[in-house]
C-alpha cells in the first residue's frame, strides 16, 4: 500500500517505521477506490496491515455484492487497475534539500484505496485471489453456488448436469471457464 523512502507525485516520502503507532492501535482503514469516500459506501475490508523494511502491506477481500466492488474486481483481474494509495495523517515530518517531505510518523490512515494511478509508482497489488482461483472439485463448485443462494438441491443438480455435459465434451477447459461466469453471473445477481 506504500513503499519506504520513495519520492511520490506530491514529494513526499514515508520513512521506515512511519506507521508504527497506526499497526499498533490495531484499527484497519476502510476500503474504497481511488479515494471516492464521500458519498459512497466502502467496496470491501481490509483485513490485516503490516510493515516490513520494504513498506506497509495490506491483505483486504472485495465486497462483490456490491456492484462498483464487481467492477473494481473485474479491472484488477484484468489488470486495468493494479495500483493502492493510502490516505495518511501525518503528525510529524523534515524537509530535505530539494524541498520534500520526509514523514516520519503518520497517526492516523482513515481509508486505503484501489487506485488507477497511485502517487506512488511502487504502491501496487501484488496477488489477487477468489474463492473461484482456490476450487478444485465440484463440491467445492456445489458450496460456492449454495453461498451465493441457491439450495443444496439446486446446487448440487446444476453441478451434476455440468459434469454430465463436460464428460460428454471432449474439451473439458471450456466448460469449466463455463462454470466460472455463470457462477459469477448468479453471484452478481
Amino acid at each position: 500500500a506504500s513503499v519506504y523512502d520513495v519520492v511520490d507525485e506530491y514529494g513526499d516520502i514515508i520513512s521506515q517505521g512511519a506507521y508504527d503507532s497506526v499497526l499498533s492501535s490495531g484499527v484497519l482503514p476502510k476500503m474504497f477506490f481511488n479515494h471516492l469516500s464521500y458519498n459512497n459506501v466502502p467496496i470491501g475490508i481490509w483485513l490485516k496491515m503490516w510493515s516490513d523494511i520494504n513498506g506497509l502491506w495490506v491483505k483486504g477481500r472485495i465486497n462483490l455484492e456490491l456492484e462498483k466492488g464487481r467492477e473494481v474486481y473485474s479491472a484488477i483481474k484484468q489488470g486495468a487497475v493494479d495500483g493502492l494509495s493510502v490516505c495518511i495523517d501525518v503528525s510529524e515530518f523534515e524537509s530535505d534539500d530539494s524541498g520534500h517531505r520526509i514523514i516520519t510518523r503518520v497517526v492516523g490512515i482513515p481509508e486505503i484505496s484501489i487506485f488507477t494511478f497511485p502517487a506512488n509508482h511502487n504502491a501496487r497489488l501484488t496477488d489477487v485471489k477468489s474463492k473461484l482461483d482456490k476450487t478444485k472439485t465440484l463440491s467445492d463448485y456445489e458450496r460456492i453456488l449454495r453461498d451465493v443462494g441457491l439450495s443444496k438441491s439446486e446446487a448440487t443438480a446444476f453441478v451434476s448436469s455440468l459434469k454430465k455435459s463436460v464428460l460428454l465434451e471432449r474439451d473439458a477447459g471450456n466448460k469449466i471457464d463455463e462454470l466460472y461466469s455463470l457462477v459469477m453471473s448468479i453471484r452478481s445477481h
